[in-house]
């Protein structure tokens, strides 16, 4: 194709589209124009989120209070140039060992997950959290938080 024939192709699709949201604008205000404008198709998706996640109760000798979400605090995950995304399968690997008392497995959670902490003196909890991602993204809110476990790296496993 063309950047010609491209160009108009792109002009009329934009048109189009431009021309259907005036009309569900105007003549159809609470109406969806499936596929182009279908918020409704939200209603029909599983929206909540079971996961396992960590809130900081201390590092460094510093309490905190309310803990900090560790999603949140990237003066952690920069520091050992990690996202919070990274860790999401190390601490459903230790929550899952938590809740299941595998000290073996426990120990392998801890060590993938204390990375984070460079060796630094960390008391923290272990969640098995259940959310809406819109609203935790929006609020930060869980709809549920129930604690695995508390962990705190001065003591080895």
């Amino acid at each position: 194709m063309s950047y010609a024939v491209l160009k108009k192709v792109v002009l009329v699709s934009l048109m189009f589209y431009a021309a259907s949201a005036w009309y569900a604008h105007f003549f159809a205000p609470n109406e969806n124009l499936y596929p182009l404008f279908s918020w409704n198709l939200f209603s029909y998706i599983p929206n909540e989120v079971q996961t396992y996640t960590i809130t900081i109760l201390s590092y460094s000798h510093t309490v905190y209070n309310p803990p900090l979400a560790f999603d949140k605090k990237l003066f952690l995950l920069t520091s050992v140039n990690r996202s919070p995304n990274e860790l999401i399968w190390e601490i459903g690997e230790l929550g899952r060992a938590l809740k299941a008392q595998d000290t073996d497995a426990i120990k392998r959670g801890r060590t993938l997950v204390e990375t984070l902490f460079r060796g630094v003196p960390t008391r923290y909890e272990v969640y098995y959290a259940t959310y809406d991602p819109l609203t935790h993204w929006e609020t930060g809110a869980f709809k549920e938080m129930r604690s695995v476990g508390i962990i705190d790296t001065s003591v080895k496993p």
